[in-house]
């Protein structure tokens, strides 16, 4: 199963929504720390932010190759030996 990133984004953001009511409740009834509860939050914001912003711009290296790329100056496509 493969998923869009705004579909990861949406899911990320429910769970989020739901992980501040949980923990809201688990911090009065005295079951989570308030800092554990931040710390999570944090990361999950975190995440979230990856998929907010637009992914950085990147081709494979069969691609590079296709469009004629200068193989000897890219660091990702394996060197070669000169003949």
């Amino acid at each position: 199963m493969s998923f869009t990133r705004d579909q990861k984004r949406k899911a990320l953001q429910r769970e989020l929504a739901f992980r501040r009511n949980v923990y809201r409740k688990r911090i009065s009834n005295h079951t989570m720390k308030q800092d554990d509860a931040d710390r999570e939050i944090a990361l999950l914001e975190a995440i979230l932010a990856d998929y907010t912003t637009e992914p950085e711009p990147f081709l494979s290296p069969t691609q590079i190759q296709m469009i004629g790329a200068n193989e000897m100056d890219d660091p990702r496509l394996p060197k070669k030996e000169k003949p």
